[in-house]
């Protein structure tokens, strides 16, 4: 081949390239598009199938103490309500206002969690991520795996009043469940993974984890939680959220 046709060839391959269109790269998720609505509250039987107390105290005290009432009730209500009873006592949230009772381990305590969203119960907690919370959140696109067989976009998660504590979650896009959840300090050492385990359709098109595993920074499986007679969208009063009289007034389960 002659130096004529060398150039040629290499002017027309030029050509062809800058003619060609652009390559096509996959958007990054929308985090928005990984929550759910429609969801108002929520009711749950929850059992603890283990708790390894030791291992849970090294995550955080509440932790060991929650588990140790081993057969609960709870009832959340958004925004920012929460109540959790059992034979041994009960816990509830209200806003920044949090009261504990648990008389056969000698506690009695009420105190005030502040005005930070990270101390406060959400739905977060059980799997889910609700659109009333979205606006409360920085968020990240890490990159999408795999977590049991299901395809999951992982997302760097902060909520904007903390300096320090954040996430990494990993969300089913098509059951808007979250798969698996890692709870990071301000260094970006684990404190926690979650893991979200059979979920079930508790209502048309909404999905929740019905088994939580816990495991501590060390990666040892911590406690073990499962979630039965699941209600949704109930319509709870708030006198069953109250911490003054309230606190001690039964659960409209048991009135």
């Amino acid at each position: 081949m002659d130096l004529r046709r060398v150039l040629h060839t290499a002017a027309l391959g030029w050509a062809l390239l800058c003619l060609a269109p652009p390559p096509v790269f996959a958007q990054s998720p929308e985090f928005s598009r990984m929550a759910v609505s429609g969801i108002r509250d929520l009711e749950a039987s929850v059992t603890v199938v283990k708790a390894d107390l030791p291992q849970l105290e090294k995550i955080n005290k509440d932790f060991g103490i929650a588990y140790r009432l081993r057969e609960v009730t709870i009832h959340y209500k958004e925004p920012d309500k929460f109540r959790m009873d059992s034979r041994l006592g009960m816990l509830v949230v209200n806003g920044p206002t949090r009261y504990l009772r648990v008389p056969q381990l000698g506690i009695r305590r009420r105190d005030d969690v502040g005005q930070s969203l990270s101390r406060r119960h959400s739905l977060l907690d059980l799997g889910l991520i609700t659109v009333s919370r979205l606006d409360q959140f920085v968020t990240k696109f890490l990159r999408t795996e795999v977590i049991r067989d299901r395809t999951a976009h992982a997302f760097e998660l902060k909520l904007k009043d903390a300096d320090s504590d954040r996430y990494v979650v990993w969300v089913d896009p098509d059951r808007k469940i979250i798969l698996r959840r890692r709870w990071l300090d301000a260094e970006g050492q684990t404190r926690a993974t979650f893991d979200y385990l059979e979920p079930r359709e508790v209502a048309p098109g909404l999905w929740l984890p019905t088994r939580i595993e816990v495991r501590n920074p060390a990666g040892e499986l911590a406690g073990t939680t499962a979630y039965t007679e699941i209600k949704v969208n109930q319509d709870p009063p708030d006198e069953l959220f109250a911490i003054e009289g309230g606190a001690t007034a039964k659960p409209a389960a048991q009135r």
